[in-house]
């Protein structure tokens, strides 16, 4: 059984992710023809808290749903507001997986991640100090060394590997 925990965001409260993901099961992406089915939805979200090793197998409207899902989630949960939009961060988990493939974590994990490599993660802390804390103060060094936030993407030669 896939345990159903959001690694790295904090304070979650029992019961509170699954009551999200249900609502959030009824309601279409705005942008999708697709229609989401709410148990596969549900199956999807249990997995993807903890592993993306079956995200190249999902179909995009349902790997928007879940990137909305888990930017509502850190909305709840950190304060925190992303700013980019949902599809950035599809392409992102997307590319951050093709560049780092022994990536073990969720979702939650990588959008945190991108969004904290990209500023986007705000939360009211300082962007700087956030960084060092989520990503370790060599990876801070290195991101700081190979982009600057204002370029966007993933740098090629990914900061989280080295």
């Amino acid at each position: 059984m896939i345990s159903f925990a959001l690694v790295s965001c904090s304070e979650q409260k029992p019961g509170e992710s699954n009551k999200l993901i249900e609502k959030e099961a009824s309601r279409q992406p705005d942008n999708s023809k697709e229609k989401i089915n709410p148990a596969i939805y549900q199956l999807m979200m249990n997995e993807l808290m903890s592993t993306l090793k079956n995200w190249n197998d999902i179909l995009p409207a349902y790997k928007l749903k879940a990137v909305q899902t888990t930017i509502e989630l850190f909305k709840i949960r950190e304060k925190a507001i992303l700013r980019k939009p949902a599809e950035f961060y599809v392409d992102g988990v997307s590319q951050l997986l093709k560049q780092t493939p022994g990536f073990s974590q969720g979702l939650p994990t990588a959008i945190k991640i991108l969004a904290v490599m990209e500023y986007d993660f705000d939360n009211g802390e300082d962007k700087d100090v956030l960084a060092k804390n989520v990503l370790g103060q060599e990876v801070y060094a290195n991101l700081q060394n190979t982009k600057k936030p204002a370029e966007g993407g993933i740098p090629e030669n990914n900061p989280i590997v080295q």
